[in-house]
């Protein structure tokens, strides 16, 4: 788990991939940081992601490197109001913190992935690592 965990820090932004009308729905998003076994994104109860998560939580995360390496994370959605985590999202997200300014922003959403599965692999061949959590 610490090689997906490096390699989302070092490449955070990528894509999430949600359930919308049934059918599949794919937005560039950054990945946060990870903690106790949670994969933590940030959003704004605004947006239709918001909506999709709460009608099917469930979702899925993918960023790849500039030398093909890849990662996936897969698993349940919760939604967190802890402000500490908050702050520590913003302070990781320069963009985010300009767009949310403060952790009790209203509309800022905390979101979490957990229960779930993850990869990391290369599309050279080499082994994948396999996770869950």
């Amino acid at each position: 788990m610490k090689n997906l965990i490096e390699f989302l820090t070092k490449n955070p932004i990528g894509f999430l991939a949600t359930v919308e009308n049934g059918k599949p729905r794919v937005r560039p998003f950054g990945f946060q940081f990870f903690e106790n076994g949670k994969f933590f994104f940030i959003t704004s109860n605004t947006k239709e992601i918001y909506s999709q998560l709460l009608k099917t939580p469930y979702a899925e995360f993918s960023s790849m490197s500039e030398d093909w390496t890849i990662s996936r994370v897969k698993g349940q959605v919760n939604f967190s109001d802890n402000i500490q985590k908050k702050d520590k999202a913003l302070e990781n997200s320069p963009i985010a913190k300009n767009i949310y300014k403060t952790p009790d922003n209203p509309v800022l959403e905390l979101i979490y992935l957990h229960t779930g599965e993850a990869i990391l692999f290369n599309l050279s061949g080499s082994k994948s690592e396999k996770f869950s959590f």
